[in-house]
Order: C-alpha cells, then sequence, then structure tokens
C-alpha cells in the first residue's frame, strides 16, 4: 500500500507499507489512510512555504546589508569580496 504527498498538485512523495504476505485494508481503513496523506500533504506544503519565506527574507536582508555597505564605503570592491567569502564560509 502506498499513500502519496503532493505539494501544488504534483506528488512530493510516497509513505510505503509493505509486509511480507498480503495484507487486505477494509474500506474504512483505507480512507483514513488517505486522509492521513492528505493531511500530511498540507502540513508539509506549509512547511515548505515558511521554508522559502524564511529564505527569501534572509536574501532581502542580506542585500539590504550588503548595499548599505557598498554604498558607505570607500572601497566597495573590498565589501563585496569579504561578503564573497562570508557567503561561501
Amino acid at each position: 500500500m502506498t499513500i502519496s504527498l503532493k505539494v501544488k498538485g504534483r506528488l512530493w512523495g510516497l509513505i510505503a507499507c509493505h509486509h511480507r504476505s498480503p495484507k487486505p485494508i477494509c474500506s474504512p481503513a483505507f480512507e483514513i489512510y488517505e486522509l492521513l496523506g492528505r493531511y500530511a500533504s498540507l502540513q508539509l506544503a506549509h512547511c515548505l512555504e515558511l521554508e522559502q519565506t524564511a529564505l527569501a527574507a534572509g536574501t532581502e536582508a542580506m542585500l539590504a546589508r550588503l548595499t548599505s555597505e557598498v554604498q558607505s564605503s570607500p572601497d566597495p570592491g573590498a565589501v563585496m569580496l569579504a561578503c564573497e567569502r562570508d557567503t561561501l564560509s
């Protein structure tokens, strides 16, 4: 049995359940598993959205700091090199 995890209508992952011998699943249980899969998909989409928002905020903050430092520095090239070193380390 597999339960699909979907984000924005696209398959993101699967929950796979295996056993050595076939295990019949009654309809109510199957519906519950499908519902859990949908709930997990919604939670996953929410977590991914929060992560994307945090990443965008961090990028904007870094760009604002860099812009400010470049504008106030007598040597903008040195600021850019220092930022590159900080970003890569």
